[in-house]
């Protein structure tokens, strides 16, 4: 729909390489913009792929060390990516820069650790289901888990 502004292009299915002459940059971007809308429609939805329902207290040391076994990540093998059972307490939530959001997460009588990298709301909600990847910290010869946050789901009333 808009290779007509293109030199040369190709690429696969998880990238995409193309030359376009400086003159036609901005003929070429406006075309490749309608091209998308075209295909996605308006905005997309995102939506995010989930391969368990978990409690965070069936989370441990010997689960996480096991995830750490799974890599490389990418395209036929996406890191596992898991939903909270309940609705979590969210507390605590502290700004580390721009993006980067720490807080904790209580579930029943336990608090764990929770870090997030971008997308987050100015405040968060106090009660929360949440989408998260579980991962192994060690500081000072001491292991922990942390919850990284990829996204929450506002408790309903």
């Amino acid at each position: 729909r808009c290779s007509e502004h293109l030199i040369a292009f190709g690429g696969h299915r998880a990238a995409a390489g193309l030359k376009v002459l400086r003159e036609e940059v901005p003929l070429f971007r406006e075309a490749f913009r309608e091209a998308v809308k075209l295909s996605l429609g308006e905005r997309p939805i995102p939506t995010l792929y989930l391969d368990a329902e978990l409690s965070l207290g069936q989370i441990d040391l010997r689960f996480t060390e096991f995830l750490e076994l799974l890599p490389p990540y990418g395209p036929g093998n996406p890191r596992p990516l898991f939903c909270s059972a309940q609705d979590l307490i969210l507390e605590g939530v502290r700004r580390l820069g721009n993006d980067t959001v720490r807080f904790s997460v209580r579930e029943g009588s336990r608090s764990y650790e929770a870090i997030s990298f971008g997308g987050f709301p100015e405040e968060l909600p106090q009660r929360a289901k949440i989408a998260f990847h579980p991962r192994t910290e060690q500081w000072e010869g001491y292991k922990r888990i942390v919850f990284e946050v990829r996204d929450l789901q506002e408790a309903s009333s």
